[in-house]
């Protein structure tokens, strides 16, 4: 947490500096204007990141808090048992005495807090700093690698770290009073190790230093292309907007997660002068790792870099409470509709999002 903390200082400490070097007459003409239709109710998810309408001159500072839930494997949307997957030949098996797999994941959880510092140096672009801190817990079952292939115990295993820091730039290709119409560029630096070891108990009951699957590393040290489209509309009694998103590996190490499509569509309601409530669908595709590290070799199927990645349909339901002219909050909460995973995996059971933004 100290590094994520110390992160965000120098990328606020960065802004405000860009804050105190800006034109003077352009800061003082956006006092002059009228703040109402810029301090209104957000009608767009707090998943969605997008330029909003905010005045030129204007600072805002987000904490964001998220929280996913998985469990429950699955392969092409066929849910796997526990003897099903240690059925499964383990492609890095070092002895033909034990060629099948005999970890299987049950339960992960991981929280992320995300802290954000916006700028608007004018009325067309936007620049945003972001960092990213994550921790996961997983829960597994361990099975006898031969025999009968009893149950012998859950192990549990957790890591947390900063995991990357994103910079990007919102321009505005057209705004009217119920539209507006954005592009986002930006670059995404994985930060997080890529190599965690833990001390485990293996199935031959000795202590063992293992290197953690692909997924319970903080992050994978790429650097990614961060691209965006976004439309936002404002009708007589319902809202609506789109965006598609674009995550793409630019800069790879050993091994690094797969590219990231991402295409959300929501309608929202203002049921308040101060409140108004979303309904968002989302949809996902990722590709599997590319690369692989040659350490992470556990008889478990989160040790295959190919057993990552699936398209995702999700459902989700928002609030947005706009406090006062300065201070907002958010939430969010997500559920699957489909899910068509790559290989064995865990299923996402669902996900609840809270954000809060202060607009200086």
């Amino acid at each position: 947490m100290k590094k994520l903390l110390v992160t965000f200082l120098m990328s606020s400490s960065l802004v405000i500096l860009a804050c105190d070097q800006s034109d003077p007459m352009s800061h003082d003409h956006s006092k002059m204007r009228d703040h109402s239709m810029h301090h209104e109710v957000s009608t767009v998810p707090i998943s969605v990141m997008e330029a909003g309408t905010h005045e030129a001159g204007h600072f805002m500072i987000a904490l964001r808090h998220m929280k996913m839930s998985m469990d429950r494997n699955s392969n092409r949307g066929d849910t796997l048992s526990d003897q099903e997957i240690i059925s499964f030949l383990n492609p890095y098996s070092f002895s033909e005495r034990m060629p099948y797999l005999s970890v299987v994941p049950k339960k992960m959880d991981m929280k992320m807090t995300m802290l954000e510092s916006m700028y608007v140096p004018n009325d067309r672009y936007t620049f945003m700093l972001m960092a990213n801190f994550a921790s996961k817990e997983m829960s597994q079952n361990m099975y006898s690698p031969m025999g009968s292939r009893e149950f012998l115990r859950t192990m549990n295993s957790d890591t947390s770290d900063l995991s990357n820091v994103s910079i990007s730039s919102f321009i505005k290709l057209e705004e009217r009073d119920n539209f507006r119409m954005n592009v986002e560029i930006g670059l995404d630096k994985s930060l997080g190790k890529n190599d965690i070891t833990k001390n485990v108990i293996n199935a031959m009951n000795m202590k063992t230093n293992m290197t953690l699957p692909y997924a319970m590393q903080s992050g994978d040290q790429s650097t990614c292309l961060l691209t965006a489209f976004t439309v936002v509309s404002k009708g007589h009694n319902i809202n609506f907007g789109g965006q598609i998103k674009k995550k793409s590996p630019l800069i790879k190490k050993d091994w690094n997660f797969g590219d990231t499509s991402d295409l959300s569509f929501w309608l929202s309601k203002k049921v308040s002068s101060n409140v108004s409530a979303l309904l968002n669908l989302n949809y996902k595709k990722i590709k599997k790792i590319e690369g692989r590290n040659l350490t992470i070799n556990a008889p478990t199927q989160a040790a295959d870099p190919s057993n990552y990645g699936g398209k995702y349909t999700n459902l989700s339901f928002g609030l947005n409470l706009q406090i006062n002219h300065k201070n907002a909050l958010g939430f969010e909460y997500l559920v699957p509709v489909k899910q068509d995973l790559n290989g064995p995996q865990m299923e996402i059971k669902n996900s609840f999002s809270l954000a809060y933004k202060l607009s200086i």
